[in-house]
Formats: C-alpha cells, structure tokens, sequence
C-alpha cells in the first residue's frame, strides 16, 4: 500500500524556504544518512497490521516488501533495517540487513538485499552469518535475480494490497467466514465466483475480505504464477486447490 514515493536528490542552488514536502524529504534524507546527490527512491508504505509508516530505501527494497507480503511461507516481516557487531580479522564491522522475517515453521530469517550476494568464501558472509546467529535466526541474501523471479507475485500484491487498504475501516469478519464456508463446500472458488455469488456485498469489500485471508495464510492463492484478477484461484490452505 504504497503511500507516497519520494526521489531523492534534485537541483541545488537556489536558497529558498522549503515547502512542507521538501522539509519532509529532508527529515527522511537525514533519518537514512542520505545525501542530497543521493540517487535512491524512497517509498512510503504501511504495515499491515499497526497501520504504521514504514519507509523502503530504494526500489529494491520495496519490491521485496511485496515479494514477502506475498509469500505463504511467511508469518510476518518487519522492515526497519537491523545491524550487529561481529568481529572479523580483529576488527569490528557491523552487519546490516534490511528485514526480520518469521516463517510460518517458526524459523527466523535475517535478509540483506543487493545487487549480488557475497559467496561463501567471503568474510562477509561469514560476518552476515554470524551476526543472524547472534540475533537468533538465519542469514538470508536476496538478490535482484532473486527479485526478478518474484516479479508476478510483486505485480499481484501491488494490486492486491490497494484492495486491503479499501477495506481497513470496514468490518469484514462476515465476508470472511462466508468465504470460508463456500471453501468447505467446494475445494476452490475464483474471487469472480464469490463476488456473483454475493453480489449483496460491494466487490472491493470481497476481494479485501479474501487477501486478507491469503495474508493471514488462512488461503493458498495462485498468484503467484497468474494474473490477479477476477479468475484467481483461492483454497483452504494445506487442501489443495
């Protein structure tokens, strides 16, 4: 649920009073260590479930966001960038990683982002390695080739998540276990079925009810590999569609 986008850098020169935007830029800039020059794109999302700003730090980063909203095997991810001493060669470096992820097995993963991952063989792996260690969880590389091989799943979240922004300050608790029901009847409905099948509730409302759903990885979906769209394919999740 992308917010706002703001593009870092612009002309320099002219001495004038910012505008409120500007003045916002310029907090967000300096929060991130950002210079003025800087080319990066800064995105402003919301989490999910505090309705809290969260601020992405490149298009890399944003798009893995919608990469790990999406992904069932996720429980939850938190965004806000994480570092830890870990000594190397007798001197201390920090490792940063760009999210905290909980898998739904309860495994706890620690991901940097990048144009390429360090192998093995370099001491920063072994100084990302070890530093998820000490925080409890795993060192996870993600890469733009990782990224590119997400690009529907990024797509059909970027389009699916606006449904679930529509339906925040709506009740949907009704629309859920209706959906639920009908999932219990018939192994899988595309949401074009249930918004003919019950067209008393406003089509916005049924497609926010039904990601909302897929995100609490209560549905399988597949998005995955198709188009979101009236003709997504939604099941109970470990049925099968």
């Amino acid at each position: 649920i992308v917010m706002f986008r703001l593009l870092v850098g612009g002309e320099m020169g002219r001495k004038k009073e910012k505008t409120p935007a500007q003045k916002a830029r310029a907090e967000l800039m300096a929060a991130h260590s950002l210079k003025a020059g800087a080319k990066a794109n800064l995105w402003i999302t919301k989490c999910l479930y505090t309705g809290q700003d969260i601020v992405l730090l490149g298009d890399d980063r944003y798009e893995h966001f919608y990469a790990c909203e999406g992904d069932p095997h996720v429980a939850r991810a938190w965004y806000e960038r994480v570092g830890q001493a870990s000594p190397s060669s007798g001197v201390t470096k920090s490792a940063t990683f760009d999210a905290r992820v909980e898998l739904v097995s309860g495994e706890i993963q620690f991901r940097a982002i990048g144009s390429k991952a360090p192998t093995k063989n370099d001491g920063r792996y072994k100084e990302y390695v070890n530093a998820a260690a000490q925080m409890g969880g795993e060192y996870l590389p993600v890469t733009l080739r990782d990224l590119d091989a997400l690009s529907q799943r990024v797509l059909n979240w970027r389009r699916a998540l606006r449904f679930w922004r529509a339906g925040w300050s709506h009740q949907l608790s009704e629309i859920e276990s209706i959906i639920l029901v009908r999932l219990h009847q018939r192994s899988s409905w595309t949401i074009g079925e249930f918004i003919h099948a019950y067209s008393v509730h406003e089509p916005p409302l049924i497609i926010a009810a039904i990601v909302r759903l897929i995100h609490k990885r209560v549905l399988s979906s597949d998005m995955d590999s198709e188009l979101f769209c009236g003709r997504t394919k939604v099941w109970l999740r470990g049925a099968g569609p």
